[in-house]
């Protein structure tokens, strides 16, 4: 496949394979996609993924996807088994299209592709951790101790390991003893997107506070705390938006408990979030757990000050850049980017959405901060990381 014209002459484009669970609606997910639509001119992608029924963005037209297995349900046990049963499909494919780079995201394309190396393919690994590994899988059952041995022996085998946030790169070095060549490069955010959806004008003066939630409905979102704290108001005029996959099938019980139904609006996932941010006052994260939270750099593409749980990962690199985890918390942080609260502490995220709503200027100060910090994520670093991550082994391998 041609590439850019270079002196009157076509470049061939060099191969490149990028390896994820499904182009659905997720963080990763919209990475991916932002990397393609990146790298797309001048690589010949092939989009490795379970299932290819679940595309839910624009993926450019010249770029190939193919299904290279099917996980038919997320139990962890069956993680285990099936990184096993497509692995050769994997390693199979890559020696048929002369593919020498991988690049996997999220954990099951990342354990795979560490089975591929292991079964012997000769080509480089790039391994794109998303999530505090360690957080995630936690428990003491036998499927996530297997999981935490996996990734022991089978990140060992990446060439490159890219963390999405320092806390991850600080997880995969010090709890799984990884001594690979690894870096951070954070996730993207489209500034350009977010501005398409810039109302005229915000909300008229006098009108409540609207605080605003997107994510999908689970325990590592943790919503039920943000509703116990929005009871705990003592402005009883603010409102409250959550958004995302299952949030009113959900979270409607709990509304009900706490008399909250015509306080909250619950929306399940919708296409754009962006007319939402941009109605919205202010932006709550109230996860135990992240990777790296895109959805606070689109809320702080489009103006919001932030509030946020302390949560692993992400969060303090975000809006306390200069401060380090875990911090010591006797109250509400007013960080330099947003506020920042103790984990799971309804009680503290309460008191911040008080401080927030009830004091215009510090909204205002945190609002007019906003788009500068967001740039800082945008587009041009992301791509041009990920292009001088990518250049050495095509060097290696005598591509141009």
């Amino acid at each position: 496949m041609e590439g850019k014209v270079s002196n009157g002459i076509k470049m061939k484009k060099k191969k490149l394979a990028i390896f994820v669970n499904s182009m659905g609606r997720g963080g990763a997910e919209k990475v991916v996609f932002l990397l393609t639509k990146q790298l797309c001119h001048d690589f010949d992608i092939h989009l490795l993924v379970f299932d290819k029924k679940a595309i839910e963005f624009e993926v450019p037209p010249t770029i190939k996807i193919v299904q290279v297995g099917r996980f038919s349900n997320s139990l962890r046990a069956a993680l285990l088994f099936n990184i096993f049963l497509y692995a050769p499909i994997v390693k199979r494919y890559l020696k048929a299209q002369g593919i020498d780079v991988l690049l996997s995201f999220l954990s099951r394309p990342a354990l795979t592709a560490g089975v591929v190396k292991w079964l012997g393919w000769q080509g480089n690994l790039i391994i794109c951790e998303r999530t505090m590994t360690s957080a995630y899988y936690y428990s003491n059952s036998l499927a996530d101790r297997t999981v935490r041995f996996l990734v022991k022996r089978l990140y060992k085998k990446a060439d490159l390991i890219i963390t999405n946030s320092k806390l991850n790169q600080e997880d995969l070095q010090k709890t799984f003893g990884l001594t690979n060549n690894i870096l951070t490069i954070y996730n993207p955010v489209d500034i350009d997107e977010a501005m398409e959806y810039r109302p005229a004008q915000k909300n008229a003066s006098g009108s409540p506070f609207v605080f605003c939630n997107i994510g999908r409905c689970d325990y590592y979102k943790n919503q039920t705390l943000l509703l116990h704290a929005f009871a705990k108001l003592q402005n009883k005029e603010c409102r409250l938006m959550v958004i995302g996959k299952n949030v009113p099938e959900l979270l409607t019980p709990l509304c009900r408990e706490l008399q909250l139904e015509h306080r909250v609006q619950l929306l399940d996932l919708q296409l754009t979030i962006y007319p939402y941010l941009w109605s919205a006052d202010a932006f709550v994260l109230s996860s135990v757990i992240e990777g790296f939270p895109n959805v606070l750099l689109e809320a702080l593409a489009c103006s919001l000050p932030i509030i946020s749980t302390d949560c692993k990962s992400g969060p303090r690199e975000i809006l306390a850049p200069n401060t380090l985890y875990p911090a010591s918390f006797s109250e509400v942080e007013t960080a330099e980017f947003g506020l920042l609260c103790q984990n799971n502490d309804a009680d503290m995220l309460a008191t911040a959405m008080d401080k927030m709503a009830g004091n215009p200027s510090l909204a205002l100060e945190y609002a007019q901060k906003a788009m500068p910090r967001a740039r800082q994520f945008g587009l041009g670093a992301f791509e041009s990381a990920f292009r001088a991550a990518l250049a050495p082994f095509y060097q290696k391998n005598g591509a141009a």
